[in-house]
């Protein structure tokens, strides 16, 4: 029987939004990360997951937005939740 551990990534500790575009800063170890958005009053979370440290957003509207890092199976927390306006 074979037993694997992970090692769970930190959680992503600096997040922001600017010109429509979320950021986040590199966290070690964590080749890629997965982006989950909602619109302003919906229940469901979207995710995206990528290998870039942003991602625009392109549709207008009122968000909410959080992150977390992962390598192979192994996710990390996800990040404070921030909000915001897409014009």
């Amino acid at each position: 029987k074979k037993i694997v551990y992970y090692v769970l990534p930190d959680k992503v500790s600096n997040l922001s939004i600017s010109n429509n575009s979320v950021s986040l800063s590199k966290v070690a170890g964590s080749p890629s990360y997965e982006i989950a958005y909602k619109k302003a009053g919906e229940d469901n979370w979207q995710t995206k997951k990528t290998d870039d440290l942003s991602y625009t957003l392109t549709v207008p509207g009122d968000y909410q937005i959080k992150v977390r890092a992962y390598k192979n199976d192994a996710y990390g927390s996800y990040s404070k939740t921030i909000t915001a306006h897409i014009a």
